[in-house]
């Protein structure tokens, strides 16, 4: 050990007086006396690292089993509109769908939001899947603009599915004069549109022009059109998708036979 110690001071002089082996001895016996042996040590450390991965062992597994059952909440639902349009206030509609693990008795809430509305989405009806995991529901009233539905279930919430909603438009004919009336839950107002009368060979051709005012309810509009069609002529109202906006689709009227 003296030797060892000398190893560790080459730089300094021989001159220089160097420390008594014995006593060099007995420090190095005192300092290694203070350290833990070195195979209990490794084995604490083992001990240590085991009791750290069970630990970890049984959280995760305690974890796993008290998880809250919202975290394991499907997602994946779906839902789907039939038909995909429908005419204001009267139209009516299916919306259908499916949950991924097909079991059948589980809550669906559909809720819906108003195109150009500032209400988020909110619940309109509820519905049960059957076996299979497949529901549908009807809300309870048809809508007056498009909008859009979703379903939820559990956490979990489907991507939504637009429902196209076409003006309501009623045309009706006396003494050369045809009327149109335009109802929906928007403001038609300065609307432009045509009326047509129906050929056997060339289809729909226009036969005059009409342009939109307010009502008195503050929601459609109306118009009239004078024009001389011959007796027997089927005749509609159109109103096309650019005059509506952007919350409704075209508007066909009922067709009247002159």
């Amino acid at each position: 050990m003296a030797d060892d110690l000398e190893r560790r001071l080459p730089d300094v002089p021989a001159a220089f007086p160097r420390p008594d082996a014995k006593l060099s001895d007995d420090v190095r016996r005192r300092v290694l006396a203070l350290r833990p042996p070195h195979r209990l040590g490794r084995r604490l450390g083992l001990a240590a690292g085991a009791i750290v991965c069970v630990a970890a062992s049984l959280g995760f597994t305690i974890g796993y089993w008290l998880r809250p059952a919202s975290v394991d909440a499907a997602t994946s639902i779906s839902i789907a509109a039939r038909p995909g349009e429908a005419v204001a206030w009267q139209g009516g509609f299916t919306l259908y769908g499916s949950i991924v693990n097909g079991l059948p008795h589980q809550v669906v809430t559909i809720e819906e939001k108003s195109c150009g509305g500032y209400e988020p989405f909110h619940p309109v009806v509820t519905t049960e899947t059957v076996q299979g995991g497949a529901f549908e529901a009807e809300p309870y009233s048809p809508p007056a603009v498009s909008m859009l539905y979703r379903a939820r279930w559990r956490n979990g919430t489907s991507d939504p599915v637009d429902l196209r909603i076409r003006p309501r438009v009623d045309l009706a004919y006396a003494s050369g004069f045809f009327k149109v009336g335009v109802w929906g839950d928007g403001l038609f107002r300065g609307a432009r549109g045509v009326v047509e009368r129906h050929d056997k060979r060339l289809g729909w051709i226009r036969v005059g022009r009409f342009t939109l005012r307010s009502n008195s309810y503050g929601t459609g509009g109306y118009g009239y059109v004078h024009a001389t069609v011959r007796r027997g002529t089927n005749v509609r109202a159109v109103i096309p998708t650019s005059q509506v906006g952007r919350c409704f689709i075209a508007g066909y009227s009922n067709i009247v036979r002159v």
